[in-house]
Order: C-alpha cells, then structure tokens, then sequence
C-alpha cells in the first residue's frame, strides 16, 4: 500500500531519490515527477493501481508546489527528492495531503492495508463502516495534515488513530 499515515509516521519516513547531484542544474519537472512517484511508491509491491496513484499523485503536487515550491517545502534538496519527507509547514501539508487525496481514499488505502497487515483476517466492508461513522472526511484531512506538520498532538490525530484501532479490532473475526 502506498504511505498513508499506516502506520501515522509512514509519510514521515519514505524512500525515493532522483535528481541531479549538488550544484548542478535544478531537476527537471521529469526527474522530480520520477523521484515523487518512486516516494508515493516507497517499498510498495507496484501494482498498476498503485503506479496509476502514484503518477496520480505526482502530477497533482507538481501542479499545486512546482518544482520551486517542492524545494521550498524540503521535499527537494540538492536537486533531488528527499529519502525521509521533512515536517513540512501547514500550506504544503495541505497540498500533500490534497494531492493524495484526489489519487486514492485514505478509508481505502487503511482497510486495504490493515487487511493485508492480518493477512486478509480483517473485513475491509466493516472497517470502512466503521470509519467512515467514527471520523469525518475533515478529521481523515486534519489529522493527516496534523502528522506531516509533527503536530502529533492534534485532537484530529487521536480521533484518527483510535477510530482506526477501534474499527480495526472490530472488523476482525473472533479468535
């Protein structure tokens, strides 16, 4: 599954690089498009549903920061993409999180993910009932946005994490 705050801090430790070496040339939008999607990607099996995310995703930060605000924001240095994505400010949190969210559901990507984590144990129909009653799509964004700023302490965060283990132990068979 791509990061998707599963566990909360995944988007804050992902893997990608691309670019060009220090004092070279800025990337070019390409190389970064390249680096962005290999970052969505991260250590993820590729199916052709998280390769169409990840370009997904790429192409809509790309619109929304640009190259210059990609730098801006600490997801670029040294002409390339980062390794571990930084705390990012509040603006371009927003943006990452909107352009994930335009690619692929944070409700779906959990289930699929916790799912998997159970090795196909949990009922990912149940979960996303769950979820969906327990935390609004406002509180999914705010908290997502909430960890990417290292704002962990955020209401909407705890909201987010409880409803997921709540709706997690629930959507499990008994044992």
């Amino acid at each position: 599954m791509p990061r998707v705050l599963l566990p909360l801090l995944g988007l804050l430790t992902v893997a990608a690089t691309t670019g060009c070496d220090a004092g070279s040339a800025p990337p070019s939008t390409d190389d970064v498009r390249a680096g962005l999607v290999r970052l969505y990607e991260a250590d993820d099996a590729v199916t052709d549903e998280i390769a169409d995310q990840a370009g997904c995703f790429a192409d809509a930060l790309l619109a929304d920061l640009g190259v210059e605000g990609l730098a801006d924001a600490g997801i670029i240095e040294d002409g390339r993409v980062v390794t571990s994505l930084p705390v990012l400010p509040e603006d371009d949190a927003a943006a990452w999180v909107d352009a994930q969210g335009g690619c692929v559901s944070y409700t779906d990507a959990a289930g699929l993910a916790l799912s998997a984590q159970s090795k196909g144990r949990l009922d990912v129909a149940a979960f996303t009932r769950c979820f969906e009653a327990a935390v609004s799509p406002a509180q999914v964004r705010a908290a997502q946005i909430a960890a990417l700023t290292a704002a962990l302490g955020d209401p909407a965060v705890t909201a987010l994490t409880d409803a997921q283990a709540t709706c997690a132990r629930a959507a499990l068979p008994p044992d």
